[in-house]
């Protein structure tokens, strides 16, 4: 029972990520002003929106793997393997008011979200052309299905693509 409050939370979440990203991608587009306010807000708070949002990632897919018992795949570990690093990188930058931490975060968020992409394709009826090693979990097993659409591998591409857009905004609109 308590799975599926779990599973609709962070599918809400995953929704209200991806509308903030296509708002904010034209409330950028429009703007374009460096000096904006709200721009500003979301620039000068990068490292803590992006540590914030990937430690979420990080904690939701260790509750779904360690507590919730659904086993990660193949494709899931190697996301993982883009992720925890980056919540570690994002910890030190924010104790040490370095932004430039954004790059390295960037790459390996970059990584991810190819895998998350091929990840999502072949979830969603794909042919593999990658295929996913017989030991383990499947990497087409649908463990959350919500809404019609948000799988955990969706979920993930949207936190990936989250990250990308507030780097990307902070690189564009920087001061």
């Amino acid at each position: 029972m308590t799975t599926l409050y779990l599973n609709k939370i962070l599918a809400l979440a995953t929704i209200g990520s991806q509308a903030f990203i296509v708002a904010g991608t034209v409330y950028a587009i429009l703007m374009r002003k460096r000096n904006d306010p709200i721009i500003q807000f979301f620039v000068k708070n990068t490292l803590a929106f992006t540590f914030i949002i990937l430690l979420a990632a990080t904690l939701g897919s260790l509750l779904y793997s360690n507590i919730v018992g659904f086993e990660p795949c193949y494709l899931c570990w190697y996301q993982r393997i883009f992720t925890f690093p980056s919540v570690i990188l994002l910890a030190m930058a924010m104790v040490k008011k370095d932004r430039g931490i954004l790059d390295y975060v960037l790459g390996l968020t970059f990584i991810g979200t190819l895998i998350s992409i091929y990840h999502n394709f072949i979830s969603y009826g794909g042919s593999d052309f990658i295929p996913c090693p017989a030991t383990g979990a499947s990497c087409t097993k649908l463990y959350v299905y919500e809404f019609g659409y948000v799988t955990i591998p969706m979920m993930m591409l949207t936190t990936f693509a989250l990250v990308i857009f507030l780097i990307l905004l902070h690189r564009k609109f920087s001061v």
